[in-house]
């Protein structure tokens, strides 16, 4: 993912805030306002209660998508990701919400916090 950004922020692909946002309400505004004038992902480098930045809209766009997941310029999207989901010949596992512990945003938490032990 760090890859992905860099390289969009190096390319001048990505819009950038500097100044420091509120996460309740004054990122998503302009996060809207941004969509109406282009698809293009916005970077909050400064979140107020936050020592992380926050990235919105990084796969907001098919092409986008599509370059990221090493689609080749006019295939098929919807191919290349079955293509994706099933090369290791597993099938895809599904679970139902209610039969993971403490639901959804409980699993979530957890691997989050996972993440960022390993990172740290």
């Amino acid at each position: 993912m760090r890859k992905i950004i860099d390289g969009m922020l190096a390319a001048g692909e990505m819009r950038v805030v500097e100044r420091e946002v509120d996460p309740r309400f004054e990122l998503a505004a302009v996060v809207a306002r941004s969509q109406q004038e282009s698809d293009r992902p916005i970077l909050f480098k400064r979140v107020n209660g936050s020592r992380f930045g926050v990235v919105s809209n990084l796969f907001g766009s098919r092409p986008r998508l599509g370059s990221m997941i090493g689609l080749e310029k006019g295939g098929s999207f919807y191919r290349h990701w079955e293509h994706l989901m099933t090369q290791s010949g597993q099938p895809l596992l599904t679970v139902e919400e209610s039969a993971l512990p403490g639901g959804l945003e409980a699993v979530g938490k957890q691997v989050a916090g996972k993440l960022l032990s390993a990172s740290s």
